[in-house]
């Protein structure tokens, strides 16, 4: 008889599992999905955790430290488990690997986790995670796809958190900066829903903004530069609808980047406003005024309406505020 092989479903005590023992865990501590909580608050714990039994009664976890931590906090007495006995802790963890690969892929963090793992608590060689883990995980055997996971693994847990809604490059990018500025950034990517061409030009405004008042000598915390662009200020203000509390946010980070740019930007919005053009019609000027050649876009219903916008195109090119724009690009 297979000495691992688990027993019968048991209903165990959910006050007898240690969850705290993360021995076998292969993702950071985080908040379970919604969708997990909801659904074991309607039905329970449908899919039964793997535990292993300890000395005193006790367990810990091998696989399924979401569903029991959501079972706890939903006030679950008791839930149906995979019991097995004890055995080699290497083992189990790659059962656990295991057996969550053949129902889901692993986020870059939970391959940096176990890879991680594997290296200091179960002593595998960097060779090994080369060869046989990172193709195990459907990843590419090269040394900077391990280093890059390795790096994601040992970032502090507010970096961790980060990963959940920024990209993995830009939270390795603030690997180096302070706890609170670490805080902000995860702050910012769980409240805002920041587009990744957007949350690069966020963390570049950062790092730029960072180093420019390094070289003049000024405070380069980013929660003063937070504070001096006037980004505090419209973040705080939740009269303003968050898709465009974002845009403020992003346009008060660029004006304090780039104050020049932001005194042209915003004269040319004047120009553009006193051509009153009407509906019909739409301007749009190039993207930070880099670039020679302003767009008109039009539709109309009627060859009398095409008329006059027609009309109204010649009045727009009469006018000084439009020659200003040009002089603007």
């Amino acid at each position: 008889m297979n000495p691992n092989a688990p027993r019968p479903l048991h209903s165990i005590a959910v006050a007898e599992i240690d969850d705290s023992d993360r021995t076998y865990a292969i993702r950071a501590d985080c908040e379970p999905p919604p969708e997990l909580v909801r659904s074991i608050q309607a039905v329970g714990v449908l899919s039964p955790p793997r535990i292993e039994s300890m000395a005193g009664g006790r367990y810990r976890v091998i696989s399924g430290f979401r569903r029991l931590k959501v079972a706890r906090l939903a006030g679950i007495e008791s839930v149906d488990c995979l019991v097995f006995p004890p055995g080699k802790e290497s083992t189990r963890f790659l059962e656990a690997v295991h057996e969550n690969l053949g129902t889901r892929r692993f986020t870059d963090l939970e391959c940096g986790e176990i890879l991680l793992k594997l290296l200091e608590s179960f002593g595998r060689s960097k060779n090994e995670l080369l060869q046989t883990f990172l193709p195990l995980l459907g990843l590419k055997a090269e040394p900077r796809v391990l280093e890059r996971l390795l790096r994601l693994a040992r970032m502090p847990s507010v970096l961790k958190t980060a990963l959940e809604n920024w990209r993995s490059d830009l939270v390795l990018r603030a690997a180096g900066w302070s706890e609170p500025e670490q805080r902000l950034l995860e702050s910012l990517g769980r409240r805002y829903r920041i587009g990744h061409s957007r949350q690069k030009e966020v963390v570049s405004l950062f790092v730029e903004l960072r180093a420019a008042r390094r070289a003049a000598g000024e405070r380069a915390e980013l929660q003063t530069i937070w504070e001096d662009s006037g980004a505090a200020s419209v973040d705080l203000d939740s009269r303003i609808p968050q898709p465009e509390r974002l845009e403020r946010i992003v346009r008060a980070l660029r004006m304090a980047r780039y104050p020049l740019l932001s005194a042209q930007l915003a004269k040319a919005a004047d120009r553009k406003r006193s051509l009153k053009i009407p509906g019909g019609l739409r301007l749009d000027l190039p993207r930070h005024l880099e670039g020679s050649r302003i767009q008109f876009q039009g539709s109309f219903g009627s060859p009398d309406e095409l008329r006059r916008l027609a009309g109204e195109l010649t009045r727009i090119s009469e006018q000084a505020e439009l020659r200003e724009l040009f002089e603007l690009l």
